[in-house]
């Protein structure tokens, strides 16, 4: 009256292999944050970098300082400019 089990190791195996590489791309995907200072968002806007640091300093501009540099993550200003703004 004995249990047996059978385990298929190569099954097995292969969902081990698929967990890691998830495991590899969501890792991957976690150190792809991107920041942009104010004088690559005057590059990119092709304004004056004093326009650009004005940007940076506006309170609803989701900039934060890193030592002594403005930076703001790429995502949220793409977010951030993709809302109407009056002047």
């Amino acid at each position: 009256m004995g249990v047996e089990m059978k385990i298929d190791f190569e099954d097995t195996i292969k969902q081990l292999k698929e967990l890691v590489g998830q495991a590899e791309t969501l890792k991957n995907n976690v150190a792809k944050i991107n920041f942009i200072t104010p004088a690559e968002l005057a590059e990119k806007m092709h304004c004056t970098s004093q326009k650009a640091r004005e940007i940076f300093n506006r309170k609803d501009f989701p900039a934060c300082n890193y030592g002594k540099v403005k930076v703001a993550e790429v995502g949220a200003v793409i977010k951030y400019f993709s809302v109407r703004r009056d002047k």
